[in-house]
Parts: C-alpha cells; sequence; structure tokens
C-alpha cells in the first residue's frame, strides 16, 4: 500500500511542478509518435478483445448486449 501512496505522490508532484515553474514548449514531435503508436496498440487490443465476441451467433451476441428484439424487426424502429 505504501508503494501505491508514494507513487501516487510523486505523480501528483510531477503534474503540479510544471504548472508553477513553466517551460517554453519543445519539439512535439516524441509526443505525436508516442501517441500514434498508442493508438495503434490500444487499436490491436481492442480487436482482439472483441474477436471471440465476434466469433459467436448472432442470437447470443444481441442476448449478451440485451436487446431482446427479435431478428426481424421493421425498418421503422432501426436507427
Amino acid at each position: 500500500m505504501l508503494v501505491f501512496s508514494v507513487g501516487g505522490g510523486m505523480s501528483f508532484y510531477e503534474g503540479i511542478a510544471p504548472l508553477r515553474h513553466p517551460a517554453a514548449p519543445t519539439d512535439p514531435t516524441w509526443d505525436y509518435v508516442v501517441l500514434g503508436l498508442s493508438l495503434v496498440f490500444e487499436g490491436i487490443s481492442c480487436g482482439l478483445a472483441f474477436r471471440p465476441f465476434n466469433l459467436q451467433p448472432r442470437s447470443r451476441r444481441r442476448r449478451i448486449l440485451g436487446d431482446s428484439s427479435p431478428s426481424s424487426e421493421s425498418p421503422s424502429h432501426s436507427c
């Protein structure tokens, strides 16, 4: 518990320190590279997580999602 408390305190300090003593902005290239890579990795993770879900029959997916309507619904009710 102490490790998480110290980590949280340091994280808080590192977030407040730049607000108290701002520095001039530098080249944001690495920021965008990291942001792009995180988007790619999160997309891969999401795709891998949904793969088992997409392999299930459509009727089972509807039950999981809470959709109890029959598969032949009228076009006026579709979004």
